[in-house]
């Protein structure tokens, strides 16, 4: 074993130096075309990695160090097909063979995986890294190192969250109380496209333009593992220690985390792209796309990870699962899952699928509360900007409003793990809430709210058309005479930009960065928001003959020396063809009479926006 251990040493460039001539004629000729074309720095720190979590245990130590062995083997074996080396070749010798590097990534890329693999079943097998607690009465979440808090991705059974800001920062922080635990490296990526391992230590988020899936400690942020050409994790296996991984070619891997082994699941549909776990003693998973699916076990055998098929299941009901992945409800007998615009469900006992009609009452989003509840949104129809919290029984098909508790903001499902994240001004993530009012049936709340919804439309129409007509007898003086009252060039455009919020840790802060670019035509800019803004002008040579301002908070703005800055009034938008964005544009055109509005530009939470250049 010794011997064994000094060859394999001697395969790795970290001790490749030590390798006298003696030794190497004692080493077995794949033995010598790893020394000579040793594995990248990445694979043996992988490897130390993987021995270090294992330290201690002396039987898995050696288990993974002879399964490091033979797979170096196979790399030697592998790259050196098309030539003779000899018992006295010298590693010199063979490195100057010129052997097939591209033979050497695809080994070195297997090993990794091996490596990879291992590693996160080692993970994933320990005991939560936070313990699993409530947060009752909803909890506020630090920004910590974070500009804002976006969304986050939950696991399903530890006190752990992964939390992300809006340009892309993220941190693994501790829940309920929101202490980061460590700070992960910007990656912008959709929060679907990262998973939790239910004990809260390994995320597992899709790359940049989907090219593969990077594996990080959770408990330092240290990346583990890029599987390449992995799509994203659908769903882990703790009960077995495996997960599944689709991959981009459309093939779905069953990847084993106690033996290394990765293999194209035998039961999952081609292109599989939704996944769950349910509860129960064995890895009992839902898999498949948006209407087949299939209902399956997960073993351990001597030979590896098995699966057995239950069920096939067709989704006949509405679109099918149109974003996100199904959630387990009654205990496993059922899931739920968006089907735009509505909340669908399938029977996994019976197979039947239909649809809860809870649009446009309630939005698709929705958050697990218990195995009978969910928590909805439905929409103010007095203050578009104001969303409603119900909480859903889909057992009884009942409704009731629910109290905030002064959480406002968009709905952030925390998937698996019973509760929600809310984040607006704030963010907040709470497991329980307070009903303010007894149960309605569904269809009796829906009826009143399309009711109340056609009534605000024939009255917005009214309102619309009045609003036409003072602003058609506005306009035609202002296009006398605003312009020459304002000293505008009459060959001036006008580009709009509208924001909810500015960027920054602190709301009295929050600033907008506008590049202006040289323009042949003088340019007018009409900026508004409903927060308090610092509008940072970044003038490239364009001629900005004013800036209209318009704000429900005070805003200001600055980098322009000369520039006459007109404040409007309240008025803001941040979405084309909204009420708001219309309202606006008709105050707007007031104050600049004919002259042509070139260009409008939104976002909730504005950054950076670039205006003229022709």
């Amino acid at each position: 074993m010794k011997t064994t251990v000094m060859l394999l040493a001697c395969a790795f460039a970290a001790a490749l130096s030590g390798c006298t001539r003696i030794e190497e004629a004692a080493m077995p000729a794949p033995a010598k075309v790893n020394a000579a074309y040793p594995p990248p720095p990445e694979v043996q720190a992988a490897r130390d990695r993987l021995l270090g979590l294992l330290a201690g245990d002396t039987k898995q130590v050696d288990a993974v160090k002879a399964q490091i062995e033979s797979r170096m083997a196979l790399r030697g074996l592998a790259c050196s097909q098309q030539v003779s080396i000899g018992r006295l070749d010298s590693v010199a010798f063979v490195k100057a063979l010129g052997l097939d590097q591209i033979c050497f990534q695809a080994q070195d890329q297997a090993v990794q995986d091996f490596l990879g693999t291992r590693t996160v079943g080692v993970l994933m097998s320990l005991p939560p890294l936070r313990p699993l607690k409530p947060a009752t009465a909803g909890t506020p979440l630090p920004q910590g190192p974070l500009s804002y808090i976006t969304d986050g991705t939950f696991a399903s059974q530890a006190g752990v969250a992964v939390l992300r800001d809006t340009v892309g920062d993220a941190t693994v922080v501790e829940l309920p109380t929101g202490a980061v635990i460590a700070k992960l490296p910007r990656m912008m990526t959709s929060p679907w496209a990262s998973r939790v391992s239910p004990n809260g230590r390994v995320l597992a988020l899709q790359q940049t333009g989907g090219q593969g899936v990077t594996f990080f400690d959770t408990s330092n942020g240290h990346r583990l593992w890029d599987r390449l050409g992995g799509q994203n994790v659908l769903t882990w296996l703790p009960e077995v220690t495996g997960f599944v991984i689709a991959e981009r070619s459309g093939v779905t891997t069953l990847a084993d985390g106690l033996t290394g082994n990765l293999a194209p699941h035998p039961l999952a549909p081609k292109n599989s792209s939704v996944a769950t776990s349910l509860p129960g003693s064995a890895a009992r998973t839902l898999l498949g796309s948006a209407r087949e699916l299939v209902l399956m076990e997960h073993q351990r055998a001597p030979a590896g990870l098995q699966a057995t098929e239950l069920k096939r299941l067709h989704i006949t009901a509405g679109q099918g699962i149109s974003s996100g992945q199904p959630v387990s409800m009654q205990q496993g007998r059922l899931v739920v899952f968006t089907s735009h615009p509505h909340i669908s469900w399938l029977n996994l006992e019976s197979g039947e699928s239909g649809t809860y009609r809870t649009s446009p009452t309630f939005g698709a989003t929705f958050a697990k509360l218990d195995e009978n509840r969910l928590l909805v949104d439905s929409l103010d129809l007095t203050d578009r900007m104001r969303l409603n919290p119900w909480v859903f029984d889909i057992a009884a098909q009942v409704v009731a409003p629910v109290d905030p508790a002064g959480m406002q903001g968009l709905l952030i499902p925390t998937g698996d793990r019973p509760g929600f994240m809310r984040r607006g001004q704030g963010a907040w993530v709470a497991d329980v809430v307070k009903t303010t009012s007894e149960p309605v049936p569904l269809d009796k709340v829906a009826a009143e709210y399309e009711l109340q919804a056609q009534l605000a439309k024939l009255q917005a129409q009214v309102d619309a058309q009045q609003s036409q007509e003072r602003s058609a007898t506005a306009s035609a003086t202002a296009r006398a005479t605003a312009p020459a009252m304002m000293g505008l060039p009459r060959d001036a455009v006008v580009h709009m930009i509208g924001a909810y919020e500015g960027t920054g840790s602190s709301r009295a802060n929050r600033s907008i960065r506008v590049v202006v670019r040289h323009s042949p035509r003088p340019l007018v800019l009409a900026l508004s928001s409903y927060e308090s803004v610092r509008w940072v002008i970044v003038n490239q040579g364009a001629k900005i003959s004013t800036v209209l301002l318009s704000s429900y908070e005070p805003s200001t703005v600055i980098g322009l020396l000369d520039t006459p800055v007109q404040r409007m009034g309240s008025s803001y938008a941040y979405e084309a063809g909204s009420p708001e964005h219309k309202r606006w544009r008709q105050e707007v055109q007031q104050y600049i009479g004919p002259l042509d509005i070139r260009s409008f530009q939104g976002q909730y939470t504005g950054k950076e926006f670039s205006v003229g250049g022709s």
